[in-house]
């Protein structure tokens, strides 16, 4: 078995990597893989992961906000850069965790942009400028997307005055903050014949 951070590009891939995955390894070292129903189990851990650090991380997030906003004064204009980041946290942005064994790939994930696997070689994570290389083509999850044009559907959202209107007075299409906690988040197996394929193929997990 092989723990795989999975990374965000919205600038918190070191909260999303360290605090998800040490406690993804926790919850692991609790589970027999001799029984059958460690699949279940696995599944059902990842979900209490992410209910567990989705509040921490939306709060270090207000909180970094909060104490930017107070250090700079208010006529400052670095001061509304931290608005789009607080925009981007009530979306759900940056929770990411992965676990690979010998025929699984199971990962878990909210997020606002597509993750990917991070790359690696011969098992070693490949490391440049002392962070992970990953895969950084991803794409965000707005009203443009299938997936999201179809599970904002299921809500019986107004498609076309979200498109042409937007969310709010600001015009936002960044719909993630729209639904339950519980319908964003995502913990499946997705088939691999070995840990090589899931070493050599970017494995997209998508709510």
């Amino acid at each position: 078995m092989a723990i795989y951070a999975l990374v965000d590009p919205m600038d918190t891939n070191m909260i999303a990597s360290d605090v998800c995955i040490n406690m993804l390894v926790e919850q692991l070292s609790k589970v027999s893989f001799e029984d059958e129903s460690y699949k279940k189990k696995i599944s059902d851990n990842m979900q209490q992961i992410f209910y567990e650090t989705e509040n921490r991380l939306l709060q270090m997030t207000f909180d970094h906000a909060e104490e930017k906003a107070t250090l700079t004064h208010s006529n400052d204009i670095t001061a509304e850069k931290c608005l789009p980041s607080l925009g981007e946290a009530q979306s759900g942005a940056f929770l990411f965790a992965a676990t690979v064994t010998q025929s699984y790939v199971y990962i878990a994930y909210v997020g606002t942009i597509r993750a990917f696997l991070i790359s690696n070689n011969n098992g070693e994570l490949r490391i440049g400028d002392n962070r992970p290389q990953y895969y950084h083509a991803g794409s965000l999850h707005t009203i443009d997307n299938e997936d999201e044009s179809l599970r904002l559907r299921n809500l019986n959202v107004n498609l076309e005055q979200v498109r042409n209107e937007g969310l709010d007075n600001n015009h936002s299409k960044f719909t993630r903050c729209i639904g339950k906690l519980s319908e964003k988040l995502l913990s499946s197996a997705a088939s691999a014949n070995d840990v090589n394929e899931a070493r050599c193929n970017a494995l997209i997990c998508e709510p």
